[in-house]
């Protein structure tokens, strides 16, 4: 039995840096959503969606999505519509597939790291939930939008299409104020009480 610890949070709320570190804690696998969101963008039936139902603008010369933003500026300036929940259905079986079929090949214990996780079946069958937050909400915007080359106006519909977190629905919760020093005490605690819990 693979034993699920989900770590969900914003981005930028230090959800990979803290995965990494209570990974060597555990010697497991840490399953990235989002890398595995972006690899269906490749996926020959993703592609004949968005050719199909967005258009052909959004694909290059090779017939590849040309441009996720694009996309994602669509996707989240037109939300609730019929095309974006088709999207957001074909997107999502896509990923679940490869998400089931990792986690089968997996070890005694596996994080999954991604802000969406608790709208996923998968955040129910979690064993321990963990947030990380950001003590400092505009360097977390900051360091965002430059790591993602993105501008203020496209984060802000991105996160205007996410989730808030209820704490309580959590095991631990992280806050962030990007101390090195401090967030490996906390994985290093948390990872031991992982351990003694599930041996």
């Amino acid at each position: 039995m693979t034993h699920i610890i989900a770590i969900v949070g914003k981005s930028g709320s230090g959800k990979s840096t803290f995965s990494n570190l209570l990974s060597k804690k555990l010697n497991c696998e840490i399953l990235y959503i989002d890398k595995i969101g972006h690899s269906i963008y490749d996926d020959q039936r993703f592609i004949d969606f968005v050719n199909d139902r967005l258009g052909s603008k959004y694909l290059n010369d090779q017939g590849k999505i040309s441009d996720r933003k694009k996309i994602g500026n669509y996707i989240f300036s037109h939300k609730g519509s019929p095309i974006v929940e088709e999207f957001n259905t074909l997107t999502w079986s896509l990923m679940e597939k490869i998400i089931d079929e990792k986690l089968a090949q997996c070890g005694k214990y596996v994080i999954m790291d991604w802000f969406n996780l608790p709208n996923t079946k998968y955040f129910a069958q979690a064993d321990y939930k963990i947030l990380t937050k950001a003590k400092d909400e505009e360097k977390r915007i900051l360091m965002v939008r430059l790591r993602d080359n993105i501008s203020k106006e496209y984060l802000e519909k991105r996160e205007n299409n996410g989730i808030s977190y209820n704490e309580c629905d959590y095991d631990f919760v992280i806050e962030n104020d990007y101390d090195t020093i401090d967030i490996i005490d906390k994985a290093e605690i948390i990872g031991n009480i992982i351990l003694k819990k599930l041996l």
